[in-house]
């Protein structure tokens, strides 16, 4: 018999009930705001991305020729000039440089000056080398020769010490960069240099002496070790979400060049009120001629919930390793741009007690997924002396991942909401502009902008999710605050440091800050309340010593307006300290 009308109804019915029962189920041992391994994975900060390092001043006096004054003589009448040697610039256009001396009677120092014209005008492009002269010649035409030397490289030689941590194939591969009859420019020879400078405990000494023929330049590089093979920090701080453990403890170690590779070991470990633990393990080992490096990390994490979420009994883990490329497309003093290459994998769980009656007890519930994730990107910084002067830092990185959520029950609610499950891309953000003010107030005095964000083509993940909480955020509210998928973060702060107050050699910042924010929770959500804004304003304390100690006190307290009425919503104020240790 086939079932009737009132027999599929009551199967369509006890389907429905079914499913709601699952939502309602997992809404309950997770409500919304609960912690979970994505948000307390964005309170560690992620793998290092290798830093720049700093070089000593090329040396380049024994070959810059001592000015010299010009020989007495008679003035010549003269009608025009004649270039020679110029490859960089052809002389039409070098030609307009020297009209204002042409249809004149010139001394010998006034043909000079017009000689150094040209010269400058090389040394202004980055030819820092080049030279224009006047030959010995015969002038009664009223043609003028300047013969230029623009400075090629003679020969490249490199002596690697033997304490230095790094392989002499390697310094002779960077300064394979630098190919004997190429142009002297500061750009081509400070790039081998400063390469060699962002290995770890690597010190460059480089001098530039005449070369055994005229117009070249040998360079000589004297590689030495610098500081210690072993260092790192210790730190203590208040940086955790309240609900997974708000103090934390923590400590990064680093091997600088142990393995004898220009390689760079690191360990970093924190635990935060006996509820998170993570610990992370890196190497980053140059790769080829060209300034490229890898690196590869894997971190794990475990934690518990307490506080205002401690009735679910819930905790969780995650683990990630990590995979980056980075190469150097420029590097230079006054800019750099690093393109950026790698691959993350996720495995995330998050638990929360069964409940049961007697003595019967449910098995917990748990939420697993992995995620994958591929990302391109650039990152940077830029000098420029625009208001006085300032430093420009930027990032920018498109995530191409995919969501595979283990748990069936977590699977069904997942398509029937939000539908994170899949594909998904996002893009982020941040530029930073450190501007000098001593055009304005004093040397002292500076101002900090910064803008980062995030968009999404879809609803994502928790661990995919940023959030404007933090210190690092809208810093009158708490960790984890205001998650969501697309997000928009402003800060100005003015920072002033007491220049005649150095405690323990250490400067001294004031600061005073205002931060915006804004947030999308659910990229696709509909709801009144799936978008917030968040504000404050505060005041701050810097006490630092490079390479020593840090002491940082911020005050922040929230402006009005904000849409937050999540965990601790009813706090005004928020106070956030860092002690830090290096050695």
């Amino acid at each position: 018999m086939k079932p009737g009308f009132d027999d599929s109804l009551r199967l369509a019915i006890v389907a429905l009930a079914a499913t709601l029962a699952c939502q309602a189920g997992l809404a309950q041992t997770r409500p919304a705001g609960t912690p979970n391994a994505g948000t307390v994975l964005e309170t560690a900060p992620p793998p290092p991305i290798p830093r720049a390092g700093e070089v000593a001043p090329l040396d380049a006096s024994r070959v810059q020729p001592a000015a010299q004054p010009a020989a007495a003589g008679p003035k010549v009448k003269v009608k025009s000039f004649r270039l020679s040697g110029n490859t960089v610039f052809s002389s039409e256009q070098l030609a307009p440089l020297l009209r204002p001396f042409e249809g004149r009677e010139l001394s010998m120092q006034e043909l000079s000056d017009a000689s150094d014209v040209v010269r400058d005008r090389y040394r202004d492009a980055g030819y820092f080398l080049a030279q224009a002269v006047l030959p010995t010649q015969d002038v009664t035409e009223g043609v003028v020769d300047i013969r230029i030397i623009e400075g090629t490289v003679g020969q490249a030689r490199a002596d690697v010490a033997p304490e230095a941590r790094v392989p002499a194939s390697l310094v002779n591969g960077y300064l394979g960069l630098l190919p004997s009859g190429a142009l002297v420019t500061e750009q081509s020879v400070e790039r081998p240099l400063l390469l060699l400078s962002d290995l770890p405990s690597v010190k460059v000494h480089s001098v530039l002496k005449p070369g055994s023929q005229f117009g070249t330049a040998d360079l000589d590089l004297k590689v030495t070790q610098e500081g210690r093979l072993f260092g790192g920090s210790v730190y203590a701080d208040n940086f955790g979400n309240r609900n997974t453990g708000e103090t934390r403890l923590g400590a990064d170690l680093e091997t600088r060049g142990l393995l004898g590779l220009g390689e760079l070991l690191t360990a970093s470990l924190f635990r935060a009120s006996n509820l998170t633990t993570l610990g992370r393990l890196g190497v980053t080992l140059p790769v080829g001629p060209l300034g490229t490096k890898v690196s590869l990390s894997y971190t794990q994490l475990s934690y518990d919930v307490a506080g205002a979420f401690s009735n679910l009994n819930a905790d969780g883990e995650g683990k990630i390793v990590s995979l980056l490329a980075q190469h150097p497309w420029t590097r230079s003093r006054n800019a750099n741009l690093f393109l950026l290459a790698g691959v993350d994998v996720k495995k995330i769980e998050d638990r929360t007690a069964g409940t049961g009656s007697g003595s019967s007890s449910a098995a917990p519930n748990i939420d697993g997924r992995h995620v994958n994730l591929l990302r391109l990107g650039v990152n940077g910084d830029f000098r420029d002396d625009m208001g006085g002067g300032a430093l420009n830092s930027y990032s920018l990185s498109l995530f191409q991942g995919q969501n595979k959520i283990q748990t069936a029950d977590t699977l069904l609610v997942d398509q029937r909401s939000t539908q994170t499950n899949g594909s998904f891309t996002k893009l982020q953000f941040e530029f930073l502009r450190l501007q000098s003010l001593a055009s304005f107030l004093s040397e002292a005095d500076s101002l900090a902008l910064a803008v980062k964000g995030q968009l999404a083509n879809k609803n994502l993940d928790p661990s995919e999710k940023v959030s404007l909480g933090g210190p690092r955020g809208v810093r009158a509210f708490p960790v984890g605050a205001a998650s969501g998928d697309d997000s928009l973060m402003l800060s100005a702060e003015l920072r002033h440091r007491l220049a005649g107050f150095r405690p323990f050699g250490a400067n001294v910042v004031l600061s005073a800050f205002v931060d915006y924010g804004t947030v999308k929770v659910l990229h696709r959500g509909t709801s009144a309340d799936n978008k917030l804004t968040l504000g404050a304003a505060g005041i701050g304390l810097n006490v630092v010593k490079k390479d020593d100690f840090q002491i940082r006190l911020e005050l922040a307290s929230r402006l009005g307006g904000n849409d937050y009425t999540g965990d601790e919503a009813d706090t005004k104020s928020r106070g956030w300290l860092l002690a830090q240790k290096w050695f």
